[in-house]
């Protein structure tokens, strides 16, 4: 199987791409749109975070993207169109500082509009970092045989942290917690040293944008910014009550930073339920993205689209091949 996907990515998807054949791959879908989801931008690369796109094949992708597709943004996506041409909306989450310092400059470079969907806590803590790093920071240094999260205990197998008893790796295990996971993070940080180890990483690869920053995008005729949460939970695993929390304070913080009103809001980890949606509704939230859906009931829904997350750990090739593929699976 290995070799199979060396020869492809390295022979077939190339040869694929250079005759525009992938472009069938969307042109035979009845979906004429496409969402797709990104993270980061970076000039650099790493073994530790896997979250962001160098910024050649970033580069590259836009202007494929720009040449192939009628881009617009995700508010346009709500509506019906009338273009020949298959869209595509382009969106980022969380709300990196290479977001700003990357990403915008050549989305302003090839005028294609883009939507930042921000994690407000950041705007409140020092060097903030989201979950995922907190383990990422593990990675620096001597590797650790095992851990113990939330007075459980995880071993490293495979270049993965796996529960000692459900074998569930801890990523999973997160995403299945609700509020209680403040608690456990505040103390593995301190417990382990993770402020200290994640200075290690270069800023790019793990800083958020400022107020500041956010403001002057905004001001761009190319970007919306939207919701991430104000913590970053998965919506699904918190109460109705906490749910409805971090919906209206992340919108009124990102309101009072831009001076607009904020309309959509990004699920992290693409997590909602049927009351998720109807609390964001009532709070104002008129676009909702998921990642997949989770009800076929959503299909039908006005309210929610999916998206497409794209990968950062593979080629340009093989992300044209995907993207068009994806029309079938994740496009509308």
């Amino acid at each position: 199987m290995l070799i199979v996907k060396k020869i492809s990515k390295n022979l077939i998807f190339p040869i694929l791409t250079r005759l525009g054949l992938e472009k069938i791959l969307s042109q035979t879908s009845k979906n004429r749109n496409l969402i797709l989801c990104f993270h980061g931008v970076s000039h650099l690369t790493s073994n530790i975070n896997k979250r962001h796109m160098d910024v050649g094949q970033f580069e590259d992708l836009l202007i494929y993207l720009k040449k192939n597709f009628d881009i617009v943004s995700v508010k346009d996506m709500f509506t019906p169109s009338k273009s020949k041409k298959r869209r595509i909306a382009i969106s980022f989450d969380d709300g990196y500082l290479n977001n700003y310092t990357v990403a915008f400059p050549l989305l302003k470079k090839y005028q294609l509009p883009a939507t930042f969907y921000i994690v407000t806590e950041s705007f409140e803590i020092a060097d903030y970092c989201l979950w995922p790093e907190i383990f990422d920071a593990l990675k620096i240094g001597d590797q650790m045989s095992h851990i113990v999260f939330n007075r459980e205990e995880f071993h490293f197998e495979q270049g993965h942290f796996l529960h000692a008893k459900t074998r569930t790796s801890i990523s999973d295990y997160v995403k299945n917690m609700g509020a209680e996971r403040q608690e456990a993070f505040e103390q593995f940080i301190h417990t382990y040293g993770i402020k200290q180890r994640l200075k290690k990483i270069d800023p790019e690869l793990r800083a958020f944008c400022s107020e500041e920053q956010i403001r002057e995008m905004s001001q761009s005729p190319l970007v919306e910014i939207g919701s991430h949460t104000h913590r970053h939970y998965n919506l699904s695993r918190i109460n109705p009550g906490l749910v409805e929390e971090e919906l209206t304070k992340s919108k009124r913080i990102l309101e009072h930073i831009i001076g607009k009103p904020v309309v959509s809001i990004g699920y992290p980890d693409g997590d909602y339920s049927e009351t998720v949606k109807n609390i964001s509704e009532k709070a104002g939230y008129r676009y909702q993205l998921a990642v997949s859906f989770l009800s076929s009931k959503d299909h039908s829904d006005p309210r929610i689209r999916s998206r497409y997350s794209i990968s950062n750990s593979t080629d340009t090739n093989t992300n044209k091949i995907m993207i068009n593929r994806q029309f079938r699976k994740s496009g509308f």
